[in-house]
């Protein structure tokens, strides 16, 4: 099991350049906008990644996610992807 959250995540164009290539190119429906290499979205709304463990502690995983506000105080948000962070790494 893996746990994850706005509050512990960054931004998905503030995480680091090379693993972020590698990400791009393995989520489908993933657009770049501006400059094309620093601002990746998913269906309209900004990319989030969280880095945690697993609940056994055996593995370290990236979770990709989106969230964003559509109504006042209703949120919208979709699980992206699940990567192990020790293979983005090789």
């Amino acid at each position: 099991m893996v746990y994850f959250g706005l509050y512990n995540s960054i931004d998905f164009n503030e995480y680091d350049e090379k693993k972020r290539k590698i990400l791009a190119c393995s989520i489908k429906g993933l657009r770049s906008g501006g400059d094309g290499v620093n601002d990746f979205t998913f269906n309209k709304s900004p990319l989030r990644a969280s880095e945690s463990k697993c609940s056994s502690g055996l593995h370290k995983i990236l979770v990709v996610f989106t969230y964003k506000e559509i109504q006042p105080a209703r949120y919208e948000s979709y699980l992206i992807g699940v990567f192990d962070n020790e293979s983005l790494n090789q």
